[in-house]
């Protein structure tokens, strides 16, 4: 069977909302509980908004749209760039997950706040990834001008 882009929308759709939610309410109850977050909760919100919000909102507004405008077409999606997006967002998510750790293990803030430029980078890698699945391509039109 051949992989499709609605198949391929909802399989990082699943990866990507899994990983922002797991990390959300990690992050939330650390922040309840932790007194390493005491007085810092602002600066966690702000480490983390910009890691999850633009590529979360890019796949929910698309979402959105294409169930407004009845769904997207079934037609064919490049295998080998899925693959390649679903490995740069599992890496990506491992990545947030492995600071939130050193955070937690280190008792500082500080790994957080290390970590924004290479999580940085990776976000908008990403983000170019799942472009490809989640911007909406124009139908090419027939015949020039005249």
């Amino acid at each position: 069977m051949a992989l499709t882009r609605r198949r391929a929308q909802r399989t990082l759709a699943i990866i990507w909302a899994l990983g922002f939610l797991l990390f959300f309410i990690v992050l939330i109850y650390e922040t309840l509980t932790m007194p390493l977050y005491r007085g810092k909760e602002s600066e966690v919100g702000g480490w983390f908004s910009p890691l999850f919000v633009p590529t979360v909102s890019l796949i929910i507004g698309t979402l959105v749209a294409q169930a407004q405008e009845g769904g997207v077409q079934d037609s064919p999606a490049d295998s080998f760039v899925f693959g390649f997006a679903v490995f740069v967002s599992l890496v990506y998510l491992g990545a947030v997950g492995a600071t939130i750790l050193a955070a937690a293990w280190d008792s500082s803030i500080e790994p957080l706040k290390m970590s924004s430029w290479y999580l940085g980078i990776g976000q908008g890698v990403v983000t170019g990834l799942l472009g490809a699945f989640f911007v909406k391509k124009e139908p090419k039109k027939e015949g020039g001008a005249g």
